[in-house]
């Protein structure tokens, strides 16, 4: 519920290979549900993963108008953290949905206080000056009144979080600033696997009467991001080697076809079919059929063009 003025998120936040939605809501002027709400969604079918109503220093609830972005600061916590612009302030919350700022004056969590006035952009993380430590980048302003004139200041405040030397080896980044990254790349489906297989159909020829076998290749592809898990079934006669695997980008499983001795004619052997899952569920693409047709030829004739060399 609530106006939503931010652009989401799109992470990973719950290990389950799906990417889920953060976004932040605001209630102008009601106090139940409160002003600023952050929810997260399971890209997987669209639940409600949970939802929190952060607040600054001081327990006051504000509005989100801040798109979030997702980084891995905590090296110790399962999985990433979201944050996002919360008043004057940057929020913090982990990828279950706890807040890991202050939420009163009393709290021993940090504070990342930015300017005084509402932060509507975006933070940013990435090791800035290459120590092996993630620095969280935000902007914001601040406006001094002098002889009751307001001077407006911006600035550019760089954090730390404390007690995570060396967060930035390894650390998973998957939405580190507004729509993904400096060229605002970040869109749905970018990591979500598709199923693409050629050729569409085998159709293999041989001679009659003839023991023995006929092979074609089959490559399997993901269009998609992520990888998927791959088996296939084949109609009698024919044998996949290998019959499944797992899938990043592409590969290949010969299809072996056997002729067994058949006489003249074109014989319909039935479908390869390809099923393909990621996380437990079929992926898109999924499933295919390759009809398999064995032509037996009475005759055949190979025709050479000569070449001549200097």
């Amino acid at each position: 519920d609530g106006v939503v003025f931010g652009s989401p998120a799109l992470a990973d936040i719950n290990g389950d290979g799906y990417l889920d939605i953060i976004a932040g809501t605001e209630r102008l002027n009601q106090a139940n549900p409160p002003p600023g709400t952050l929810y997260a969604w399971s890209g997987r079918d669209f639940s409600l993963l949970w939802s929190i109503a952060p607040k600054i220093y001081n327990g006051q609830n504000l509005l989100i108008t801040s798109s979030p972005i997702v980084a891995d600061i905590v090296p110790t916590s399962a999985g990433p953290e979201i944050l996002f612009g919360l008043g004057p302030e940057i929020c913090v919350v982990s990828a279950s949905g706890q807040q890991l700022t202050a939420d009163n004056v009393t709290s021993s969590k940090p504070t990342l206080w930015v300017g005084a006035s509402p932060i509507s952009n975006s933070p940013a993380v990435a090791d800035i000056d290459l120590d092996g430590n993630l620095e969280i980048v935000a902007a914001g302003e601040y406006y001094p009144i002098t002889n009751q004139v307001r001077n407006y200041r911006g600035w550019v405040v760089a954090f730390r979080w404390p007690n995570a030397p060396g967060n930035a080896a390894g650390a998973a980044l998957p939405w580190q600033m507004f729509r993904h990254d400096a060229i605002h790349s970040g869109r749905a489906g970018q990591n979500v696997p598709h199923l693409f297989q050629s050729p569409a159909s085998i159709t293999a020829a041989f001679l009659a009467y003839v023991p023995g076998s006929t092979q074609a290749i089959l490559q399997i592809t993901n269009t998609g991001g992520g990888n998927f898990g791959w088996s296939a079934t084949a109609p009698p006669g024919v044998t996949l080697a290998p019959s499944a695997g797992t899938v990043t980008t592409t590969m290949n499983s010969t299809a072996t076809i056997s002729t067994a001795s058949r006489p003249p004619g074109v014989y319909t052997l039935g479908n390869i079919v390809i099923n393909a899952t990621a996380n437990g569920d079929p992926v898109s693409g999924s499933p295919v059929s390759v009809p398999v047709t064995l032509n037996v030829l009475s005759e055949l004739y190979k025709f050479f063009s000569p070449v001549i060399l200097k």
